[in-house]
This record gives C-alpha cells, sequence and structure tokens, in this order.
C-alpha cells in the first residue's frame, strides 16, 4: 500500500464526515461545469435526451406550418397571394434539402448556438436558393457601419468561401453581453439550461455507472494487519473472480477483520430519483415544451397532449417563426405591403382556435360573411360580400341597406291600434324578438366590460376611505356628554375623509366613457338591424358638443346619486360603531366591507342600467338621424317586465313625443329611478315587424 493509500484508508475510517464530501475535496472541491459554446451545447446538449426530444418537438411543430406570402387589400382585407415566388423559394430552399431540412437546420442551430446564417444565391438580381450554415464554421468581421454591421464573411467547410455581407442573413438571439450591443453573435438559447442539462447527464452517468458494475458501489477493503504476498494475492484472485467477474454478485466473507469502505455516494444523499424528475422539469422549462408531449405525463401541466400541442403551438413554435419569417420578410426583399403569413387550418390543435374565433362573430350582424371567414383565417368566397341579418336570415347585398317604409294615415299618438298592424301587438314577430336578443346581447357585454371598472372603483373608493378615517378623530369632536355625532359632525367628519369633489370627477369621467361607448353601441346596431342607411355610425357619427355636455350633466347627476348614498351608508356604519364601542380602525374596517359600498352587486346595478340607457339613446339618436317619424316601444315581454312597461309595449310615438310614461325612449335618463332601473326594453321603428 503507497502513502496516498494509507492516507485515503486512515481518512475513511476516521472521519465523520460525508463519502461525498471527501471525494469533492480529493477531486478539488469544486464541481465544473459545461462550458456554453456550439460545440459543448452539441455534445452536451443536443445529446442529452430530454433536449434532444423537446428540439425534435418544436422542430416537428414548426415544419407543420404551411407559409404564405400575404397583403392587406384596400378595405383591409387579408390577400394570400398565390404563387408567390418567395413562397415558394421557402417550399423549395435548395437543391439538396425541401422546406422541413431546411427549416430543421435553421432552428436547431438557433437553440445550439444562439444564431445561424442563411445565406442566399442571387440569379438577376433575385434569390434563387437558400443554404443554412453551421454557426461555428462561420468567420464575421465586424466593421464600423451600424447599417452593415459585417464588413466580410467567411465560411469553413473543407474549403474557405467567402460571401457578400449583404447575401447573409445572420438570425440570432439576444445576448445580454455581446459586445458589439446588438449587432454581435447570439446565446445559445440551451445556456440557461446548461447547468441543468449538466445535472441530468450526471445523473444518467451515474445510474450507467452503478448498473454495468452489478449496482455495486467503489469501495475499498481494509484489513486491519499487512497480508503475506500469497495471501494477498489469493485475496485479489477472489475478489476479481467472484466480485467483479461476469457473475458479480452475492456476499463476500472477509476474514482476519476485514472490513468495507463505501468510496460511491448514496443515492439517498444525492436524491438521485427526485433530481432526475427535477431536471427534466426544468429542461422542458427551459425550451417551451411541455413535459407530456415527450413521454413525462406525470410532469405534465395540462390534462392531455392536445392541450400541451396547442401550448407548444402558441407560446413557443409560432413566435419563434414569427421572428423568423420578419427576419427573412426584409432579407428576401418583400415588398412594403407584404409579409409572411401562417396558414394553421392543417394544423389539428389550432382548430379549437379557430371554433372559438368562429363562434364569436357567428352571430354578428356588423361583419359581412367574408369578413367572418377572414376572421377565422378562411379565404373569401364570390357571393358573401353580404350581411346575414339573424332574424330572418335575409342576405342584403353590401352597400344596398334596405330603407323601410314610414308609417301613414295616423298621427302617431296613443290611439293608434297596434295590434291592428303586421305582427304587432302581444304576439312578437320572429324580427322582434331577434331584435331583442341583439340588443340584449350588446347590453350584457357592455356590463360585462363595465362592472369591473366601477367595481374597481368602488373598491379603490372604500380604501381611500379606509385609510381617510384611520387617521380621523371622530372621538375629538364629539362633546363628552354627546352619546353619538350629531348630523353637522357627522357631515364634518365625512368632509375630511376624502376629496369629495375630486371623488365626483373621478367617477364621472367613468360614467361619461361608458356613456359614449354603449351609445356608439347602440347607433350602430339600429343602423344594422332596422336597415336605417346611415352614412356612419359608431360614436363618431353623433359626437358632438351638445351630446357630450349631456353626457357630463347625465354622469354627475348620477355620481351625485351615486356618492350621497355612500355618504349615507358611511354615516350609519359610524354612528353603529360609536354606539357600539368599536374604535376608529374596526369601523374603518367595517366601512371598507360594507356591501352596498364594496360590492359587486352594486357595480353590476349601475353597470346594467347606465349600459342599457345609453345604448338606448343611442339607438334612438339612429332613427332620429335617419328620418325615422314615428317609432314603438317594444318589452321584453317576460314576467319581469314592471307593469307600467308592460302597459305600453307596442305604444306608437312620434319621434319627437314621449311615451305615455313620460319616458322618450326606454331608460330615458331624465325618467325616475322606478322607470328606468333594470329597465331591458326597446325602441324600434313603428312598422318594424
Amino acid at each position: 500500500m503507497n502513502k496516498f493509500q494509507k492516507w485515503a484508508v486512515k481518512a475513511f475510517s476516521l472521519s465523520e464526515e460525508s463519502v461525498f464530501t471527501k471525494i469533492l475535496r480529493i477531486n478539488g472541491g469544486i464541481q465544473k461545469h459545461t462550458e456554453v459554446n456550439y460545440i459543448n451545447m452539441c455534445k452536451e446538449g443536443y445529446q442529452n435526451f430530454v433536449v434532444y426530444a423537446c428540439l425534435d418537438k418544436i422542430v416537428k411543430a414548426a415544419t407543420a406550418i404551411n407559409w404564405e406570402v400575404a397583403t392587406y387589400s384596400k378595405d383591409g382585407a387579408l390577400e394570400k397571394i398565390p404563387n408567390h415566388p418567395m413562397k415558394l423559394l421557402i417550399e423549395n430552399p435548395n437543391p439538396m434539402q425541401g422546406q422541413s431540412k431546411f427549416l430543421e437546420r435553421a432552428i436547431k442551430f438557433f437553440y445550439l448556438g444562439g444564431e445561424t446564417f442563411i445565406h442566399k444565391a442571387n440569379a438577376s438580381g433575385k434569390a434563387k436558393e437558400l443554404y443554412c450554415y453551421r454557426p461555428d464554421r462561420c468567420v464575421i468581421e465586424f466593421g464600423r457601419d451600424a447599417d452593415q454591421p459585417i464588413a466580410s464573411f467567411q465560411y469553413h467547410a473543407g474549403s474557405v468561401k467567402s460571401i457578400e455581407p449583404e447575401n447573409i442573413l445572420h438570425w440570432k438571439s439576444f445576448n445580454p453581453m455581446d459586445e458589439y450591443d446588438g449587432l454581435g453573435r447570439g446565446m445559445s438559447l440551451l445556456g440557461p439550461a446548461a447547468r441543468v442539462i449538466d445535472q441530468n447527464n450526471a445523473i444518467k452517468q451515474w445510474n450507467y455507472s452503478l448498473m454495468k458494475n452489478g449496482a455495486k458501489k467503489d469501495g475499498a477493503f481494509v484489513i486491519a494487519e499487512t497480508l503475506g504476498d500469497i495471501a494477498r494475492q489469493r485475496t485479489k484472485d477472489e475478489i476479481r473472480s467472484e466480485y467483479n467477474g461476469d457473475n458479480p454478485g452475492g456476499y463476500m466473507l472477509l476474514e482476519g477483520g476485514a472490513t468495507f469502505v463505501d468510496f460511491g455516494n448514496n443515492p439517498k444523499d444525492t436524491d438521485w430519483l427526485e433530481g432526475s424528475k427535477q431536471t427534466i422539469v426544468e429542461i422542458c422549462a427551459s425550451l417551451g415544451v411541455d413535459p407530456i408531449l415527450i413521454g413525462f405525463n406525470e410532469f405534465s401541466s395540462y390534462n392531455n397532449k392536445s392541450e400541451a400541442k396547442k401550448s407548444l403551438y402558441t407560446e413557443t413554435v409560432i413566435p419563434l417563426l414569427r421572428e423568423l419569417a420578419d427576419e427573412l420578410g426584409q432579407f428576401l426583399g418583400l415588398a412594403d405591403s407584404e409579409f409572411f403569413y401562417f396558414d394553421l387550418s392543417d394544423i389539428a390543435e389550432m382548430q379549437e382556435n379557430i371554433k372559438e374565433k368562429f363562434d364569436m362573430v357567428s352571430g354578428v350582424t356588423f361583419m359581412t360573411e367574408n369578413d367572418k371567414r377572414e376572421y377565422v383565417g378562411l379565404d373569401a368566397k364570390d357571393g358573401l360580400n353580404v350581411y346575414r341579418i339573424p332574424m330572418s336570415y335575409i342576405d342584403i347585398p353590401e352597400g344596398q341597406p334596405i330603407q323601410p317604409p314610414q308609417p301613414t294615415g295616423d298621427d302617431g299618438n296613443d290611439d293608434v291600434n297596434f295590434k291592428a298592424l303586421s305582427g304587432g301587438g302581444e304576439q312578437k314577430s320572429v324580427k322582434q324578438i331577434k331584435a331583442l336578443q341583439i340588443f340584449n346581447t350588446a347590453i350584457d357585454q357592455g356590463v360585462k366590460k363595465q362592472q369591473p371598472i366601477i367595481g374597481k372603483y368602488f373598491i379603490d373608493q372604500a380604501k381611500r376611505i379606509k385609510k381617510g378615517f384611520k387617521s380621523a378623530d371622530p372621538i375629538e369632536i364629539k362633546a363628552d356628554d354627546q352619546q353619538e355625532l350629531t348630523e353637522d359632525q357627522l357631515k364634518t367628519l365625512l368632509d375630511s375623509l376624502l376629496d369629495w369633489d375630486a371623488e365626483n370627477e373621478l367617477f364621472g369621467n367613468t360614467i361619461v366613457q361608458l356613456y359614449l361607448e354603449s351609445m356608439g353601441v347602440g347607433y350602430s346596431i339600429a343602423d344594422e338591424i332596422f336597415a336605417l342607411n346611415l352614412e356612419e355610425t359608431g360614436i363618431e357619427a353623433i359626437m358632438n358638443e351638445d351630446l357630450l355636455k349631456w353626457a357630463r350633466e347625465s354622469a354627475a347627476q348620477q355620481v351625485t346619486y351615486v356618492n350621497q348614498t355612500t355618504k349615507d351608508q358611511i354615516k350609519r356604519i359610524i354612528s353603529d360603531g360609536m354606539e357600539k364601542g368599536l374604535s376608529n380602525s374596526e369601523i374603518a374596517q367595517n366601512i371598507f366591507d360594507q356591501s352596498e359600498i364594496n360590492s359587486i352587486g352594486r357595480a353590476k346595478r349601475i353597470a346594467s342600467t347606465e349600459v342599457h340607457n345609453s345604448i338606448i339613446k343611442g339607438n334612438h339618436e339612429a332613427m332620429v338621424d335617419s328620418g325615422v317619424k314615428k317609432r314603438k316601444w317594444v318589452s321584453a315581454g317576460d314576467e319581469a317586465v314592471r307593469d307600467s312597461h308592460s302597459k305600453i309595449n307596442g305604444q306608437i310615438r312620434d319621434i319627437d313625443k314621449p311615451f305615455s310614461n313620460g319616458l322618450m325612449h326606454p331608460g330615458d335618463p331624465d325618467g325616475p329611478p322606478s322607470e328606468i332601473v333594470w329597465c331591458r326594453c326597446i325602441e324600434a321603428p313603428a312598422d318594424f315587424k
């Protein structure tokens, strides 16, 4: 036994430290990770099963997408350009490779080296072939021109090939250490995961070595006494034949006080199994591939492979290809109005997205059928530039709306017998039912948008009140012999909690925006379903100083009412809290928790009322602008309709005269709350069947 062996045996037998710690000390005490460069990432990264499988999934998903060249027409419609030279070039980049192999090289070089070099070979001034080169064989010299950062370029592959820099596309990833500040070389996309890849490789190597050694770890037999040459040789032969032979295994009998010292690392110490799982998850996360796609179902974030593959396309593959397409579009000289477009119609996992889009627009009346087809990614078809009105499913050609006739022979007052009109009375026509549905759908969508905005205002306001009350001291303004605050003292306290003028302005701006958006929606719907033939729709068509003044005044009136309700609730909470002897902090919390101040229900009630009222006002303005002379009140016709509105259902009035309940239209903000809150009635031209 040499001196080192004697020292090692003594160290391992006497020290209390773990074997792994001792081995690290012998080996230098530091774990060395693979240096991040293209060669190492190929050897240590690409040879790793998890990395290879992830890159394979990314490439296969990318090559399944069809590339098109498209542009936008004058009316904004997407138009594919069939047989565009650049589309044909992407499909057949060079005589040796098709599109799939070309993209595979570009993407894998991009991941391994953080960059790839694409060479275009020109003929007659146009790109005819594309080649993708290994980044480690590309030698570039950077110049001082920011517009042309590459001064010279050489490709080393058996021989040195010089290429004009303008014929090289340097597609690279972001490199925070780039000495040329974005113009230099990219950083390997495997770099951030390099240490995790090293760990995974080490775990696999440790397991392989252990299995190859008969699942036995390294160690030393330590004998207390020195053996003679004959005994020592006999022991070595027995160990070699019984323990290290072709069939190692079993137990050995150690004589003469011999003991076995384990040099290996206990799997429990290194937590081998959990470590292996964790590295797989981390590698997949760094590459944007869910583990279920490469066979590790138990680590998946999704319920099934279809969801995981959809995520692979939306979060990894499509953004990657868009980046490449943007680079290639400029490099290949597409016209300013042209761009590469991805046709996803052949990707099964993306059809769910198309179905969701189709469901969104299938019942929309303000888009032509070809507009809807374009929205879901389908080509336009002849004869489908029509608006499809769902009330009767009649195709009305674009640009040829039908002007409804005006009622004649009547002065438009209450004595009109609405039931005598075709399709009138309590028995609603299909068109009326559909009109109600369209308006109610628009109102529901508006409420969904506005309710969180209003609710957030109430929550933020409650926080401000809570903060203001904590800093106030209602006890100080109460006399010693008082049991509760007087009205004047409560008013003084309330005024000190908030800048109520600022509150009114803040909430008022929110309501004004709600009014304008909703009126624009109502104006557009009326034009479509009543075929009013307006020259312009949306809020821009009716926006003027008078309308804006009306919106501000109506909003101010609504805000005053809302904040007065808030003040009344605060007064009640303060009075109750002081009567119960609660602290400032407890009273402030009760104010914040008060459902009338901080509730979804309150926000929904306000949103529902104001959205309905302003949509119907926009509808009324559209009929006025289009020249409608008479209009009628149409209620929802169910048990929830208030009696006063059921009684005037079908009532016809002149466009400039109020209905018998005093309202100019359903939801008239000048009417009393009992007539407009939660109203769902609409207004339609008198002859609308």
